[in-house]
């Protein structure tokens, strides 16, 4: 009987949880991160004040310490990471340092000795204590010393956390400027797509099993943290799977374990080599007969021989199961059999030997028959142009009734219809909000639900993995809960689609993206 977890990994063909807090192979770093990254290896190098980088729990942060003792220079920096958790004395800070600078001594005259002597050899120290809400309070005016320094015993602090630690700080540095805050950014709508994206690839799955609307359900509910991003996505592909959603054919992979396949292809081995040994038994049997009464002399060799025949007919499965272990280490050189089949190598030598007749012959006929036929094609659509030029002529007097201002006047209130309402939204407040009704494939379709709905519905068109998808919107709101109050208002058919309050800016941000 399968698990929850069991049947969740089955009905998408899952290698394993994408949505885990860890999962293997997982290196997402988006431009907003890379941009954090270089501000602080900036500031260590410029300042002297102790670094804080805070952001919510699941924000991103033990990923960006990792990037940081990653991306610095080993031959001038020596990093000592510290968690936060296992740190509740001064002693366990000072013995920590120590430690990771090849001392003993939990001294702080010693400590910032050992970091002098390190810079002498041209190495800064960076510390980076992470999980640093678990700092107790006494800690910290011991870290502020250490960012301080002594002489020319200066090591770079850097703390990772949540905004309630800067707060901690504030109190504790007073008036006094003593550490410089950096606070990371959601996602945006594009790094969460592409976040997810490569969570499933290494899953084995991809993208595809979440519709558009799932895609923006998960961006607005998790506000673009990488945490909440993994336990939205998680519950929104269980609900599609208790619902009764096909996974999509993408998502749908075979999964059969490549060790039970190498078992059974060891097996398969194991018994053509015993059924080969046993077809050829009945032979060497006769002849140890014959021999063993004629010539005693050779039945040392025939013994040789006979062992293995006699062994195979009865003990089948013991004999097939011992090379078993020892036959994948074989498999993987080009032998499968034992030495002595010298017969079988000859039917591989003939069939090898048409293979490349059919090869050679395939390509020769295809360029023959390809280039010819597509010249004669390529040749009447050139000449049906000029038929088609004449009739541009003929609309040219038609052309005058252009240029009356009627097309501009009417383009900045709905835009253009082709298009969708771009210019309207251009023109709203980037604060303000809509109601993301629905997200169609189609432009024919979305002008539909316009027409028919009236004129506090509109549409525009935005790019998702570089494919149209054409959003229809609701009315205008100037906080997001005017806008989830105006959900009650829409016909039931959208309310069943939970439309969601979506900026004004979001939408500018991705009519750009489209051009």
């Amino acid at each position: 009987m399968l698990h929850a977890d069991d049947a969740f990994l089955d009905h998408y063909g899952f290698a394993h949880d994408p949505f885990a807090a860890r999962v293997p192979g997982m290196k997402f770093f988006p431009a907003q991160r890379k941009t954090v990254l270089s501000q602080l290896h900036h500031l260590a190098r410029y300042s002297q004040l102790m670094l804080l980088v805070s952001g919510p729990e699941g924000s991103g942060k033990t990923l960006l310490r990792k990037a940081l003792a990653g991306s610095a220079n080993k031959d001038s920096v020596k990093c000592v990471v510290l968690s936060g958790r296992g740190l509740m004395a001064s002693r366990d800070v000072l013995m920590g340092i120590a430690q990771g600078l090849g001392g003993t001594s939990s001294d702080l005259e010693e400590v910032f000795e050992h970091i002098e002597q390190l810079a002498l050899t041209g190495q800064e120290l960076y510390l980076l204590v992470d999980e640093a809400d678990d700092l107790p309070d006494e800690l910290l005016p011991l870290l502020f010393t250490l960012a301080d320094g002594q002489g020319q015993a200066r090591p770079h602090v850097f703390l990772f956390g949540t905004a309630a630690l800067a707060a901690r700080l504030e109190r504790l540095a007073g008036d006094q400027e003593r550490f410089h805050p950096i606070t990371l950014a959601p996602y945006e709508y594009e790094d969460t797509c592409e976040y997810l994206a490569q969570r499933l690839k290494a899953a084995g799955a991809d993208l595809d099993i979440f519709s558009e609307e799932q895609l923006e359900h998960i961006h607005e509910e998790s506000g673009g943290w990488p945490g909440l991003i993994n336990q939205v996505a998680r519950e929104a592909a269980i609900d599609a799977m208790q619902d009764g959603q096909d996974a999509p054919e993408a998502g749908r992979k075979a999964r059969f374990p490549i060790k039970h396949l190498a078992m059974v292809a060891v097996v398969a081995l194991g018994v053509g080599a015993a059924w080969f040994m046993q077809g050829k038994s009945g032979d060497d049997v006769v002849a140890t007969q014959s021999s063993e009464l004629t010539l005693p002399p050779v039945t040392p060799v025939v013994e040789a021989t006979v062992e293995p025949v006699v062994a195979n007919p009865e003990p089948t499965l013991a004999e097939v199961s011992e090379p078993a272990q020892q036959e994948p280490q074989v498999q993987f050189d080009g032998v499968a059999q034992p030495l002595p089949l010298p017969v079988p190598t000859q039917p591989i030598e003939r069939s090898a030997t048409p293979a490349p007749v059919e090869v050679a012959s395939a390509p020769e006929p295809a360029p023959a028959v390809v280039e010819p036929s597509a010249a004669p094609v390529a040749a009447p659509v050139v000449a049906a142009k000029p038929v088609v030029e004449p009739a541009p002529k003929a609309q040219e007097p038609a052309k005058p009734v252009a240029p009356p201002v009627a097309k501009p006047v009417a383009a900045p209130v709905p835009a253009v219809a082709g298009e969708g309402h771009e210019g309207w939204y251009a023109a709203q407040a980037g604060g303000q909000y809509a109601l993301q009704v629905s997200a169609l494939s189609s432009a024919v379709a979305a002008k539909a639900v316009v027409a028919k709905e009236g004129a506090q519905f509109r549409f525009y068109r935005k790019l998702v993995s570089g494919k149209p998808m054409f959003v229809v919107t609701y009315g205008q709101f100037a906080t997001a809960l005017e806008a989830k109050q105006a959900v009650a208002k829409l016909p039931a058919q959208y309310q069943r689609n939970k439309p969601w309050p979506k900026r004004f800016a979001d939408i500018q941000r991705e009519i750009r993206a489209s051009r």
